[in-house]
């Protein structure tokens, strides 16, 4: 070591440059700036309006796959879906607290289309169908609300709450058919 080298390591008045280290986020730098005041007022009503009249609209959908999932051993992971979908939205939840909300028409557009085709399918009688519209209504939702930030991160648990819904019946039984018959024969 060399003396200019060691007068320095042993001087407390050089100051030493620590090695620089990569940036981490984490969650104390989100909660530098309260969630509430990087929302604006008009968003929390926006997705509390959509959250209303979500579950006003789909009540009796609701009701119907509450009631499968109780009543029917083959739903019954029903309720468990949209828990772990609330999971999977709460591991995000630290890079979702540091985006800032842009909500977009597009979203809007969508979620008008997922309300006049859930009108339609219920009248048409195709209720499975109507369970569809709900993601599409989630969707347009977190989009008209949030922003395409948002949805990059939140694609994928509205997508999972598609195994808590009945399928279309002539899909459910073209699916189903062929592995009954091959339980069938391998027993």
């Amino acid at each position: 070591m060399s003396t200019e080298a060691n007068n320095t390591a042993m001087d407390p008045g050089v100051r030493r440059e620590a090695a620089p280290r990569p940036f981490r986020y984490t969650a104390d730098s989100a909660i530098a700036v309260p969630v509430h005041e990087k929302v604006p007022q008009k968003v929390w009503l926006s997705l509390l309006a959509v959250g209303v009249g979500m579950v006003i609209l789909y009540q009796s959908e609701l009701q119907n796959l509450v009631k499968l999932w109780a009543t029917d051993a083959g739903w019954s992971h029903g309720f468990v879906v949209p828990v772990l979908a609330g999971v999977f939205a709460w591991w995000k939840r630290d890079i979702l607290l540091a985006l800032k909300p842009s909500g977009t028409s597009v979203g809007l557009a969508l979620l008008v289309m997922g309300v006049v085709g859930h009108i339609l399918f219920r009248a048409s009688g195709v209720v499975q169908m109507s369970y569809l519209s709900m993601m599409v209504v989630l969707y347009g939702a977190v989009l008209w609300c949030l922003g395409w930030e948002f949805l990059k991160i939140l694609w994928m648990p509205i997508s999972y709450l598609v195994f808590a819904m009945v399928p279309p019946s002539t899909l459910y039984v073209k699916a189903t058919t062929p592995l009954q018959e091959l339980a069938a024969e391998l027993s």
